[in-house]
């Protein structure tokens, strides 16, 4: 159960990063940066990435990750000593920034596969859609820090099982289509 804990307390960042484009949409945050990411583009007939991956989603989910992570470092000190596993104190800049944009662009590739094999925007391609962002933030933030290989592992597993619970709950409250 401890190691659980650390990887929830570890992704935090990238929780925060994830669900704040959704969130900022629904309270209206930064409508001029509404512009997608792909600018449009399209790839033999197909959008490259879709209207809804956009700079606002883009620089919500840096910001969200960051103040997280700057409030693990704020926090650190009230906290049991076991949990962090890595120094929020050193890292928490990479940590933010990296874990933020690692699971936007994690989102972003995943749509961007999803649209050259013609699969629909907000179709569920299951188990991708529930751990696209894990890997993203996993992937990024390992510039900064490392985690070793069967740790990443349980933090995808843990991720896709968070995930599909927290889609459930979004979908009951009517805050999403699908699961």
């Amino acid at each position: 159960m401890p190691l659980i804990a650390q990887l929830f307390y570890l992704f935090l960042p990238a929780y925060a990063a994830n669900s704040a484009p959704v969130i900022g949409k629904c309270l209206g945050w930064l409508t001029g940066l509404n512009a997608p990411l792909d600018q449009g583009k399209t790839w033999h007939g197909r959008e490259v990435l879709g209207k809804h991956k956009t700079v606002r989603g883009l620089v919500l989910a840096i910001a969200a990750a960051s103040i997280v992570a700057c409030a693990q470092v704020v926090l650190s000190s009230s906290i049991p000593q076991w949990l962090p596993l890595v120094r929020y104190d050193v890292f928490f800049w990479p940590t933010g920034v990296l874990m933020g944009l690692g699971a936007i662009l994690g989102d972003a590739a995943e749509s961007g596969i999803k649209r050259l094999l013609g699969i629909p925007a907000g179709q569920l391609w299951w188990p991708f859609d529930y751990f696209d962002y894990t890997l993203g933030a996993l992937l990024l933030s390992g510039l900064a820090w490392r985690l070793p290989v069967t740790l990443m592992a349980m933090a995808i597993v843990l991720n896709v099982v968070l995930t599909t619970a927290t889609n459930a709950a979004a979908k009951r409250l009517d805050l999403k289509d699908q699961l």
